[in-house]
């Protein structure tokens, strides 16, 4: 199979990204609904006598327009929980998904027959509503490949996108954070590299815990603060707008130093009775941001400590549309001082592209053991997917051993030796001695890589003008509604 979609299932968002083609030369792109990348979790059945056929619905950023005129009281753009699907639309929804992948690919159905797969990545794959989640894709005409936690999505995009060249030998241990809407979950693994092989392994691995707090929270937050300068509240019409100006912030925010203030230029920016104006060091005292400062450092010492007996891993991979907030960031380079942080470029991205990743790669990256077992004998490997990996990733010839060197355990490390032979990862510099505090820690200024922003239309080329769905409204103007 060359050709794979990978669907980050949220609670109140769903990210899609397709891969097409294997190996080094794979694209990779956003699909979105047509109009944002970070699809609403909405659905709307068209009614009869309505403009289009009757209940193909609409979806995503379209459903939202057909809702924005209502005036119930409640302020529901400010809600970290909406638009939470139910299990009442959620057949309607996947329905709908369906449409859009179909028109995505010019009227192809994506289908193992045509040539894609299709892996969700969830924060726990093997729950009550994974399961559901998986039978409402399968009754829409969408059959799964293959569930997987946010964790390993995050890890195969940092295996898959992260060259192996300087790499340290053998294994270590690789901390994962996945931040989502509503949560934030945290695993470790046991990773090595093997000599002559392009590609990382993992030998163990095991889920820690999920920290409620994530991109919802402070989004919400964040909005509360800006609609309390407003005489009267906004009207709905303009609230996903407002959200994606949100994650705007947050990654002006990232880029931004401790002590900088920044000052809120999103939509009906004219009509506040008074700017808005935050520094990051203001928002890591938020409770929300306060709750991840006090139990992510633990979430990850637990994670670690579960595959040896050092509780500090020798890297932390930061991903999820969560991490477009420095939060998770600052407070794990915070915590464990010297040890290098990864991030990527477009964290929104990253459960989707490593599910779109995982055909390929999944196999490899299956832990070939459990984490006790780990402890106590070598790693193993599964001889066929090497085979395969190695022809696409173009490797003239690997070992033709079973098992991997014997690997005697895992050394203590309480800091990741800087050395010519440490990974060098541009994302996130080596932070000298940032002490550890009760509040939400703040560290030196960490530079970080340009992230794109989000809002506006988020059409891909494959598009081509043959959309099934009907979006009439891009909102891009909040103040002509």
């Amino acid at each position: 199979m060359t050709n794979a979609f990978g669907i980050d299932c949220q609670e109140t968002l769903t990210v899609i990204c397709l891969r097409e083609g294997q190996g080094p030369r794979a694209r990779l792109g956003s699909v979105g609904d047509g109009l944002r990348q970070l699809i609403p979790n909405l659905v709307r059945a068209n009614q009869r006598g309505s403009e289009g056929p009757e209940g193909v619905g609409r979806w995503g950023s379209d459903a939202y327009a057909a809702i924005a005129g209502r005036q119930d009281g409640d302020d529901i753009v400010t809600r970290p929980d909406w638009p939470r699907l139910d299990d009442a639309d959620a057949p309607a929804f996947w329905q709908a998904a369906r449409r859009r992948l179909y028109s995505y690919l010019g009227f192809i159905d994506p289908i193992p027959a045509n040539g894609y797969e299709i892996v969700l990545g969830l924060e726990s794959p093997d729950d009550q509503r994974a399961r559901a989640v998986r039978a409402w894709c399968d009754a829409a005409g969408l059959p799964i490949s293959a569930c997987i936690a946010a964790t390993d999505a995050v890890l195969a995009r940092w295996a898959a996108e992260q060259p192996v060249e300087g790499a340290p030998g053998g294994a270590w241990t690789v901390a994962v954070a996945a931040v989502g809407d509503l949560s934030t979950s945290v695993a470790a693994y046991r990773v090595e590299q093997r000599p002559g092989f392009p590609l990382y392994a993992v030998q163990a691995g095991r889920a820690s815990e999920t920290i409620a707090a994530g991109h919802n929270h402070w989004a919400a937050r964040l909005l509360q603060r800006v609609y309390e300068r407003f005489p009267e509240t906004p009207p709905h019409s303009v609230g996903l707008t407002m959200r994606d100006a949100a994650v705007d912030f947050a990654l002006r925010l990232s880029r931004a130093g401790h002590a900088e203030p920044l000052t809120w230029s999103g939509p009906l920016r004219a009509r506040m009775s008074d700017p808005l104006t935050v520094t990051r060091r203001e928002c890591a005292m938020w409770p929300e941001t306060v709750l991840l400062g006090h139990s992510l450092p633990q979430a990850v010492r637990n994670a670690t400590l579960s595959l040896g007996k050092t509780p500090t891993p020798d890297l932390i991979l930061v991903g999820g549309v969560g991490a477009v907030w420095p939060f998770a960031r600052d407070v794990a380079t915070a915590d464990v001082g010297r040890i290098q942080t990864w991030q990527s470029d477009a964290p929104q991205e990253d459960v989707a592209r490593g599910a779109a990743w995982w055909p390929e790669l999944g196999p490899r990256l299956t832990p070939s053991q459990s984490a006790d077992e780990a402890l106590g004998r070598g790693p193993t490997y599964k001889e066929a997917s090497t085979k395969d990996i190695s022809q696409t990733w173009g490797i003239d010839a690997i070992p033709e051993t079973e098992d991997a060197p014997a690997f005697e355990g895992m050394p203590v490390i309480d800091e990741l030796p800087v050395t010519d032979e440490t990974p060098v990862i541009d994302e996130t510099p080596v932070i000298d001695e940032t002490p550890v505090i009760d509040e939400m820690p703040v560290v030196e200024e960490t530079p970080v890589t340009s992230m794109p922003t989000l809002g506006g239309n988020a059409r891909m080329p494959h598009d081509l003008g043959l959309e099934l769905l009907t979006f009439t409204d891009t909102m891009d103007d909040p103040e002509n509604h």
